[in-house]
């Protein structure tokens, strides 16, 4: 039986027997649904062998979950996809690291605050001009767990302030740190630990929005 059904297949079929991916065929198998592949940017034709040209141009290789009837799909979308789930692993590892680093200074901090609960060597401050661990401990809750505090937020709000303050809270751990070696000139094993915790924070938080896409950085 034929008719307008039938008329609107042989339409919609290529050359070669090989149908013509529609925008929404192409959105499914990359992966990326709704407004992230506008309409507007997906111009199909075909080239003389029956297979889809994308945008103009062929895509280089089909996806590895390519179907097997011979559709393909610009390749761009996918790198975007897989780009912004980069981002969003990168951004929430660097939530994690500086939330843990925020609880651990106030705990040292308060423990310090508090008749040293810690236990650290009252030894240490001879080199240093405080008589007791009370100044210390306040110092190390206003350096590092307040800027950790505050950076972990705003990452997780996706603030436009989070770059600012990510690498300002991991320069200031890394002082810190510094600080510790060449003031008081004792060593524990938990220095070199913090010290690489500061750069991480510090590297992660450049690399994150060196890369992140300026329409994120604004929400």
């Amino acid at each position: 039986m034929t008719g307008p059904a039938s008329s609107a297949d042989d339409a919609s079929a290529a050359p070669g027997g090989r149908g013509v991916p529609s925008v929404a065929d192409m959105a499914v198998l990359a992966g990326v649904h709704g407004p992230k592949v506008p309409s507007t940017a997906v111009r199909q034709r075909v080239a003389g062998d029956g297979r889809p040209v994308v945008d103009g141009l062929r895509p280089r290789e089909a996806l590895r979950d390519d179907p097997g009837d011979g559709r393909e799909v610009d390749m761009r979308y996918v790198a975007q996809a897989s780009r912004q789930e980069t981002v969003r692993v990168t951004r929430w590892s660097l939530v994690v690291v500086e939330a843990l680093v925020a609880l651990a200074a106030v705990y040292g901090g308060v423990g310090l605050m508090a008749d040293n609960m810690i236990g650290m060597p009252h030894d240490w401050l001879s080199a240093t001009p405080f008589t007791s661990w009370v100044v210390p401990g306040m110092l190390l809750v206003l350096v590092v767990a307040v800027p950790m505090t505050v950076a972990a937020v705003l990452e997780a709000r996706r603030s436009t302030w989070a770059p600012v303050v990510s690498i300002a809270a991991g320069g200031a751990l890394v002082a810190w740190i510094g600080v510790q070696l060449l003031v008081v000139q004792r060593y524990n094993v938990l220095q070199p630990v913090m010290l690489g915790i500061g750069l991480a924070v510090f590297l992660l938080a450049v690399v994150l929005h060196r890369h992140e896409p300026p329409t994120a950085l604004r929400r």
